[in-house]
Formats: C-alpha cells, structure tokens, sequence
C-alpha cells in the first residue's frame, strides 16, 4: 500500500481512530482514558501540571484548519489532531492538540500559530499541545512558545 510514512492518512487517522470514544473499535473511552493519564503522568511537574481533561464527551478532529496560514505565518494551519473535552456541565472546554511529524520537517512557527489559537481559544490552562515524533526530538522552531509560557513540557 505505500503509506508507511503517511502521517495524514496513517499515522494521524490511526491516532486519531483510537482516541475517538465513539470509534469502531467499540472500546469507548479506553484508549483517551490511557492517552490522559499518561499526559497527567508527563505535565505532573510542569507548568501544565493543573490540566485534567475529561474523555467523557470527547470530540477528536483530524487535520483541523484553523484559517489560512497568514503571511507572518502568526495565524492558521492545520492540526493533524484536536481532541476537545466537549462543554459539560459548564466546564471550560479544554483540547489536546497533536502535531505528528513522522518524516515532514517543521514549518514555520507552525507550533506558535497552534499555541495562539489555544490560547485565544481554550486559554493556556485548558490547552496542550503535544509534539509526537519517532525519536522524540523536540521542534525546531520553538523559542516563540517557551518565551510566552515558559518552559515547554
């Protein structure tokens, strides 16, 4: 087939298959669950350490645009995954944002434009965004974020 190294349609899909609670996998909200105790787990000494995110309701949204890409390239994208905790109970809805990088290079404060659209969005204390790699190097072009929100977990 080809799509080993497809992270749209392989990696991102598979991912995001797996998180979704109302997937064919018929396991409901196992495989979220899994993916937010393992956050609590990475964020519980860090700056995002107050982040608790509820599977219950959970909407995941795969290669989310969030506006055209803006010529400061400040604004816009594409997520390749956005899972939202979905407003229950008034409770602030709260999002993990993906950004899978299997062999694509990083764009242009590609992170930045997703940290701005969470923290316009959700607010900084109800956002996460993780950065999946295959060696679990960190971005390239992260200095924008770390200076705004101190260190990146």
């Amino acid at each position: 087939m080809h799509v080993e190294n497809d992270e749209v349609r392989t990696h991102s899909a598979m991912l995001a298959a797996l998180m979704n609670p109302k997937g064919t996998h018929s396991c409901g909200t196992a495989f979220l669950k899994l993916l937010c105790q393992q956050l609590h787990d990475l964020v519980r000494d860090s700056i995002c350490a107050n982040f608790v995110f509820d599977p219950t309701h959970a909407i995941v949204n795969i290669e989310k645009s969030i506006g055209g890409i803006s010529g400061d390239k400040e604004e816009g994208g594409r997520m390749d995954i956005l899972i939202e905790s979905g407003n229950v109970q008034g409770d602030k809805t709260k999002a993990i944002i993906i950004e899978n990088k299997i062999y694509a290079s990083d764009q242009t404060k590609q992170l930045y434009r997703y940290y701005q659209f969470a923290e316009q969005k959700y607010g900084l204390e109800n956002s996460l965004i993780l950065y999946l790699t295959l060696d679990g190097h960190s971005p390239h072009d992260i200095g924008s974020v770390e200076k705004r929100r101190g260190k990146f977990p």
